[in-house]
């Protein structure tokens, strides 16, 4: 089992361009992988489900939209999200907050 930080997003999303600085390097840094979908372009894969399930339901959604999931071999379960841009420090403090660190 792994944890994993995904990002949903769009590529006409401007948000979510400028959150690319720096949102797989604040993963890392926590020990996290990450992954990027689109949903509407990749609409068969198996985030993407997750995303229709979790995330798409919420009529408040936007982009970009993290979500922490605990991945195995075969199965991916959401455990938290975060949804919207923020500066870099902010964004490591969300990350924290989602993995339960302090």
């Amino acid at each position: 089992m792994s944890q994993v930080l995904v990002k949903f997003s769009s590529p006409e999303c401007g948000l979510c361009s400028r959150m690319a600085f720096h949102d797989a390097a604040v993963a890392e840094e926590l020990g996290l992988a990450f992954e990027e979908c689109y949903p509407e372009k990749e609409p068969a894969s198996p985030l993407a489900k997750v995303f229709s399930e979790y995330v798409a339901e919420d009529a408040s959604f936007g982009w970009p939209t993290y979500v922490l999931v605990e991945r195995t071999e075969y199965s991916i379960h959401p455990l938290a999200r975060y949804q919207g841009g923020v500066p870099k420090a902010k964004f490591r403090e969300v990350v924290r907050h989602l993995i339960g660190e302090p």
